[in-house]
C-alpha cells in the first residue's frame, strides 16, 4: 500500500466503467487502484471487477485492490490479480 505524501495524488478513473481511485507517485505515473464497496454481490461483482480491469488495461498495472466491510480473496484474471480485502485489517 502506498506511503501517502505530500506528492500522492489520488484520481478517478472512468472510462466504459470506472475505478474509485487511482494512486499515483510523486512523477504522477498511476501506482495503484482501488475500488470500495460494502459488499461484492451477485448485483454489483462484475461492476467492480470489469471497473478494474479496464483502468488495469488502459493504466497498465498488474494489481487491483478491491475494498470491502468483510470479503476477503484473491481474483486471478488477464490483467493480472485483484486482492479482496477488508477495510479493517
Amino acid at each position: 500500500m502506498t506511503d501517502f505524501t505530500s506528492q500522492t495524488l489520488v484520481y478517478y478513473y472512468r472510462g466504459k466503467g470506472e475505478c474509485d481511485f487511482v494512486v499515483t507517485g510523486a512523477d504522477n505515473s498511476p501506482r495503484e487502484l482501488y475500488q470500495v464497496c460494502q459488499q461484492l454481490t451477485t448485483d454489483n461483482m462484475n461492476q467492480e471487477i470489469e471497473g478494474l480491469r479496464e483502468a488495469m488495461r488502459e493504466l497498465h498495472l498488474h494489481e487491483g485492490t478491491i475494498v470491502t466491510l468483510s470479503d476477503e480473496d484473491t481474483l486471478h484474471v488477464e490483467e493480472g490479480e485483484i486482492r479482496i480485502v477488508k477495510a479493517y485489517e
